[in-house]
């Protein structure tokens, strides 16, 4: 353990650090991250970084940070026991999102977009495993974990609209409109990503992180009784079978559904596909991949029809909050309200297609 105590130069340019930093030079890993958890016990106020002084000396330099990451693929072996697999889904997911920290605290709408994307894979990583899991045991880390993507969700939903939904529609708007919507947005979305920035450097997400990074060394704890050390292969059908019972039941009569309905069939979906993705190595390759070309296909639609909806909810919290864009704001309805009816036409052929994609378990 080092305590390093000084400053980064660039330059004119200066950047304290005031950081401890743990290295396993022999021993198990379980005792590092028990060390770090007793020292986050003792600092809560510390923040947990993966950013080395080399990387942030030369942000500091060029004013450029690290790149948004997004997955590594993710290949598990036919024989992989269930833990393993386990742990080997949180570390790909973990790795996601703290390689997106960087990104994110520096304001950067692709880092903000792969760390909310990260938070979905590790939730639906759980949901796949859930009959596998005690469930009590992780309770409170899929509560924080569902708070975290709430948080990055809202400031993904400002950085799309500024940066996509309103370009496409200044046509239609107007200069003058689409200048001044554009103002108020990015007034929203720097708040939005104050409020992120806040989030990762609460106690709350470095404790939660370790946490996670504890469940990855030793996952077998979180098992039922039994499951840590059964044959991944033996569970992948149930495991799939079940995230597909879900899509379908919550799909069935897909042109009546109503929003509300469509959005949880959408996030059934997701959880599908990232379920899908997790067990490709065990899965038969070629019908994973039309199963998956299905499925991505619903989920364009779906996925259209819900950002539709979500930019005509911000163009009136806009208009509620700013005032004088009753025009911009019904004239960005109008638009996004046709993109959703073209997506909800597409729906059936796109349900029929996914419907008929075998299970490739």
């Amino acid at each position: 353990m080092c305590l390093d105590q000084g400053t980064i130069r660039a330059g004119e340019a200066r950047l304290p650090v005031s950081e401890i930093e743990l290295e396993l030079k022999q021993g198990e890993l379980t005792a590092l991250v028990a060390a770090a958890l007793s020292l986050h016990h003792m600092l809560p106020q510390a923040v947990l970084s993966v950013d080395s002084k080399a990387s942030r000396g030369w942000q500091l330099r060029t004013g450029e940070h690290g790149p948004a990451a997004k997955a590594d693929d993710l290949d598990l072996p036919e024989e992989v026991p269930v833990a393993e697999a386990f742990g080997q889904v949180l570390g790909n997911c973990l790795s996601q999102l703290l390689a997106n920290q960087a990104a994110v605290l520096a304001g950067d709408a692709e880092g903000v977009h792969q760390m909310r994307v990260s938070i979905r894979r590790m939730r639906a990583g759980l949901r796949l495993f859930r009959p596998l899991l005690r469930r009590e045991a992780l309770a409170e880390i899929e509560e924080e974990l569902r708070q975290l993507g709430r948080v990055l969700g809202a400031a993904r939903d400002w950085d799309v609209f500024a940066d996509e939904t309103l370009p496409a529609a200044k046509p239609e708007l107007g200069g003058r409109n689409a200048a001044a919507m554009r103002e108020a947005a990015e007034a929203e979305r720097q708040a939005a990503h104050a409020v992120v920035v806040a989030a990762l450097n609460a106690p709350g997400f470095t404790g939660l992180m370790l946490r996670l990074v504890e469940a990855r060394i030793d996952p077998a704890p979180l098992l039922r009784p039994n499951c840590d050390a059964a044959p991944l292969e033996e569970e992948v059908s149930a495991l799939l079978a079940r995230l597909q019972r879900k899509a379908r039941k919550r799909g069935r009569g897909i042109a009546k559904r109503s929003p509300e309905e469509l959005h949880g069939l959408r996030k059934s979906l997701k959880k599908l596909r990232y379920g899908t993705e997790f067990l490709r190595g065990v899965l038969k390759a070629k019908r994973a991949r039309r199963f998956l070309h299905g499925l991505k296909d619903l989920q364009t639609q779906l996925g259209a029809m819900n950002d539709a909806a979500v930019a005509a909810q911000l163009a009136e919290t806009l208009r509620h909050r700013h005032g004088a864009m009753d025009i911009a704001a019904t004239r960005l309805a109008h638009r996004v309200g046709r993109e959703r009816e073209e997506a909800h036409s597409a729906l059936p052929k796109a349900w029929k297609r996914f419907r008929k994609a075998e299970l490739p378990a």
